[in-house]
């Protein structure tokens, strides 16, 4: 890259030195032809001074000059004849003058006479022994300008071409140092691909081999010997040997294969065995392709790689077996297993069909059903997952534990749901297994009932209200809707229990709980007993009017009773005080100042008498 550099730097310089030498001839050339033409101006001012000189010495050499006039003979003043000739002269559009002295921009010639050219006017001015010339120059100076006209011309094609040419070379060398180092990086990468190439051979374990099928030469590496426990000099290059090592059976199954590809210049793989130096046969899969062809299109020679695959093999076999017994947990399991898109069943084992009687197959079930989730029902504790086709997979594997209620021929169902996604030809499917859990399921609703309910009222308990009171208030937020709770005391139960003992105490508390359960049916209102003779009763989506009339028609009830209570003056029967806070707008409340707020109002409800109901707004 270096000596082409300089070689191109050379050439260069040489081209310069030649335009150098060149313009230096061109200009060396004009400046004789303009010496030429001003040495023939001068010449011609020369000659017109000798002239000029000979008529101005005429009267020296003509003395008596007789002119025939009428027939006379009349003798001519010779000063008159030369002042005529050299007015004749000068009115050619010449002029002359005698001076003694000369002017001082005149140049001066060793030959003792002194002229300037004046280029503008295209005037010479000579000057020689006391006679001064101006005579029209046009002509020289015209042909002069027309030479340095042509110098400069030839001079800038000249230089133009010169450094044409020049920038020409440098390109080129540019080209040619491009050119180099695209060569070197084509050599650089392609030793470095056969290196990559060597080592993803070595690395994949893949021995070479080459086949010459007219020669019948059968080549390979040392890679290839290797997966044999062979050495080179125990194979010969003969297509035999490799026939030789192939497993017979083997043998048989995969030379179709070979030929077929050989025929129709495709590649092919083939897995085999071949006899290891140790006795044993190892598996082999081999690729290979037709790597030349004759003119007529025939196969002449093959090439392809090698590669040990036993452990894939015995892999393989295992995967076999252990797919079998897969397949015979997935048939034979307990629990019902389908394989689904979310929408459609695509597989289903037998359980299934256990549990769906009406339907001996799969595709007879798809006639009606595309989805199980068609059987999915609401349970009344609002567990269970109930979404249809393209749904209740996402909602399986966002729920904490995942149940669905199936309602079929008659009886409902709960099974605990496991999903797990499957990927599979650039498809997603999912295994669902459903496990029945019906028991378990009414049981632990069962157990659940026990702990949230108050075992001497049958309500709801303290442990039940701390729960539902956040959750409601939060679901009010949401919803932005009112929200109310409230506080209900039994007026002077204390007394109630000294007098007429506890267990007529119980009975009150479960007479006065019943009758209000009557009045608290909807949805949205939870009654509760917080402790002792103390309730909480919570609601949402009211109006204030609504709120205070259900309440106090609650407390109307509970006096209508008539539970007699002669201690609880003055009214003479079992009542109760409620103290409610009611918010239209929840956005700012939360659960502590609520209670505290109601707990104030049911204080007051008591300050004022009893047997009454004090709300109080937007605590």
């Amino acid at each position: 890259m270096k000596n082409s550099k300089n070689k191109f730097f050379m050439i260069g310089i040489i081209i310069l030195l030649v335009w150098v030498f060149i313009e230096a001839y061109f200009y060396s050339i004009a400046v004789d032809a303009q010496k030429n033409y001003t040495n023939d101006l001068l010449k011609q001012a020369q000659s017109h001074y000798n002239e000029i000189n000979n008529i101005r010495n005429l009267p020296e050499n003509i003395k008596n000059l007789y002119v025939k006039k009428n027939n006379e003979f009349v003798k001519v003043d010779p000063d008159l004849l030369v002042h005529s000739l050299l007015k004749k002269y000068q009115q050619s559009g010449f002029y002359y003058t005698v001076t003694d002295d000369t002017e001082n921009n005149l140049d001066k010639s060793p030959s003792k006479y002194i002229y300037s050219i004046d280029k503008k006017t295209k005037r010479l001015k000579y000057f020689y022994d006391g006679i001064a010339l101006d005579m029209d120059a046009a002509f020289y100076i015209d042909r002069m300008n027309s030479v340095w006209l042509k110098f400069f011309l030839v001079s800038l094609l000249f230089t133009t071409f010169t450094f044409t040419l020049i920038f020409l070379i440098r390109f080129l060398a540019i080209k040619s140092v491009s050119y180099r180092r695209l060569s070197n990086t084509l050599e650089d990468k392609v030793k470095e691909q056969t290196q990559k190439l060597d080592l993803a051979f070595e690395g994949a374990g893949l021995g070479y081999w080459h086949w010459n099928i007219q020669t019948h030469e059968h080549e390979v590496d040392e890679r290839w010997l290797q997966m044999l426990g062979l050495e080179a000099d125990e194979v010969s290059k003969h297509e035999s040997d490799w026939e030789s090592r192939v497993h017979p059976f083997d043998y048989t199954r995969i030379m179709p294969i070979i030929q077929r590809a050989i025929k129709k210049k495709k590649p092919y793989v083939v897995e085999f065995r071949m006899l290891h130096r140790n006795g044993e046969y190892v598996w082999i899969q081999s690729s290979g392709a037709v790597t030349k062809v004759d003119e007529n299109g025939d196969a002449l020679e093959l090439s392809g790689t090698h590669q040990e695959i036993s452990k894939r093999k015995k892999l393989e076999q295992v995967h076999a077996k252990n797919e079998l017994y897969l397949k015979t947990l997935y048939e034979k399991n307990p629990n019902i297993i389908i394989i689904s898109t979310g929408k459609k069943i695509i597989q289903a084992n037998e359980a299934f069909f256990h549990f769906f009687k009406e339907y001996a197959s799969l595709e007879e079930f798809k006639q009606e059903y595309n989805c199980i989730c068609h059987f999915f029902s609401p349970s009344k504790y609002e567990d269970t997952i109930t979404s249809g086709e393209g749904e209740w997979i996402d909602d399986v594997l966002k729920a904490k534990e995942p149940m669905v209620r199936i309602y079929y021929l008659g009886q409902e169902y709960y099974f605990s749901v496991y999903v797990k996604k499957i990927y599979e030809e650039n498809a997603m499917h999912v295994m669902a297994t459903f496990n029945d859990i019906t028991d378990l399921y009414k049981l632990r609703h069962e157990y659940e009932e026990l702990s949230i309910k108050d075992a001497l009222t049958s309500i709801y308990n303290r442990r039940y209200f701390n729960t539902i009171f956040p959750r409601e208030l939060n679901r009010a937020k949401r919803a932005q809707e009112s929200f109310c709770f409230a506080i209900m005391d039994v007026d002077h139960f204390k007394l109630y229990n000294d007098n007429y003992g506890h267990d007529g105490g119980d009975e009150v508390l479960k007479k006065i709980t019943a009758k209000i359960e009557e009045l608290t049916q909807r949805s949205n209102e939870f009654f509760f007993r917080l402790g002792g003779e103390e309730f909480g009763f919570i609601c949402s989506a009211l109006t204030k009017e609504e709120v205070l009339k259900n309440i106090e028609n609650m407390c109307k009830a509970v006096e209508d009773l008539e539970i007699e209570h002669l201690y609880n003056k003055p009214y003479g029967v079992i009542s109760i005080s409620v103290g409610i806070c009611f918010s239209s707008d929840v956005s700012k409340s939360d659960v502590k100042n609520i209670y505290k707020n109601a707990d104030e109002a049911l204080y007051e409800a008591k300050e004022k008498g009893r047997n009454r109901v004090v709300l109080v707004e937007n605590c």
